[in-house]
């Protein structure tokens, strides 16, 4: 079952209200960040905080959690769809892929904070809830 990119998918525990809008939207906002703890290292592990852009830091954690689900080595084919929740100020990304013949699904959110929307509204990247 290929995910909708019409009208969207139900996330379990996200807002009712949301859009659908392009991946390409947060492709090109690297500016749009977040915090990742990274391990380095391979005798000692030492851990850090890097800031990366929301959507790399999606699709890292999507394929860790395909990989953990055996997925084989190599690429992987997938679908992702982005949903803004404009209420709660939150974009999740899902992903899906087919693994040994399952589909398997893995969500991305994040909160953004008002710093954040507020940028995004002044590039025209981000726009409210509007009642009709």
């Amino acid at each position: 079952m290929p995910l909708d990119h019409i009208n969207g998918e139900r996330v379990e525990g996200m807002d009712l209200i949301y859009r659908v809008v392009p991946i390409e939207k947060y492709q090109q906002l690297p500016g749009l960040t977040t915090l990742v703890e990274k391990t380095t290292g391979s005798a000692f592990k030492t851990k850090k905080v890097e800031s990366v852009p929301i959507w790399q830091a999606a699709t890292d954690y999507a394929m860790i959690a395909f990989k953990n689900t055996g997925a084989p080595a190599g690429p992987l084919h997938y679908d992702v769809l982005a949903q803004e929740y404009p209420v709660t100020a939150r974009v999740c990304f899902v992903f899906c892929a087919k693994i040994f013949g399952r589909e398997m699904y893995v969500q991305a959110p994040f909160q953004l904070t008002d710093e954040q929307i507020a940028e995004m509204k002044v590039i025209g990247e981000w726009e409210d809830v509007r009642v009709n």
